[in-house]
């Protein structure tokens, strides 16, 4: 994905440097002020694929330092905010939901704040997602079934689990013999496709 967006990115970096007056100064030409920029905007790129990588295997010591890295270049905090959402939900998931909402909550706390306040609630997260317990069922979940529909695994749902709210649906079965699991929580109820009834895409 980053070897097809990069040099967009990088076109718009350098389109912002000039607006804003932000391009290097150099003591030769101009092609030396844009390789800055280009420099720049890799360190930036690579900066974000490390930081989360950090994270991703806890080294609490070390991703601070990439944090303050990706600030001081210059990297939007909103873009870091989001990244660490990303983080998250992918590398912490349900081993530690509180790094969800504490992610979520960093965004808007940087969207509130801004520069420089926004620094302290994004070291915060990245604190406690660093340091939070990590699983990645969720993502390797979701990747597996929708791996599954695309390589023709996409089938209806059982009939009785099917719409029953309109006339006639009976007729075709729909709806026929669901239990309502409050009324019955120990009856066995078929939920998945007969084609893949036996499918896990979640271990115990």
């Amino acid at each position: 994905m980053l070897n097809k967006i990069w040099p967009i990115f990088l076109i718009i970096s350098f389109i912002y440097a000039i607006i804003t007056g932000t391009l290097p100064q150099t003591n030769n030409s101009i092609f030396e002020s844009i390789d800055s920029v280009i420099n720049l905007t890799l360190t930036l790129i690579g900066t974000t694929c490390l930081w989360s990588g950090i994270m991703e295997v806890a080294s609490k010591t070390k991703i601070i330092y990439y944090l303050a890295k990706m600030l001081t270049s210059g990297e939007d905090p909103r873009f870091i905010a989001r990244r660490l959402i990303v983080v998250a939900s992918e590398d912490v998931g349900n081993a530690d939901f509180r790094a969800m909402l504490i992610a979520e909550a960093t965004l808007r706390a940087v969207e509130h704040l801004g520069m420089p306040e926004a620094r302290i609630p994004l070291a915060q997260a990245t604190e406690f997602i660093a340091r939070a317990k990590k699983s990645n069922r969720a993502i390797m979940a979701i990747d597996n079934a929708i791996n599954d529909i695309k390589n023709g695994l996409d089938y209806l749902p059982p009939d009785h689990l099917r719409d029953a709210h309109y006339k006639d649906a009976s007729k075709y079965g729909f709806g026929v013999g669901y239990i309502y699991t409050h009324d019955n929580p120990t009856a066995y109820q078929q939920f998945m496709p007969n084609e893949i009834k036996d499918k896990k895409y979640f271990e115990n």
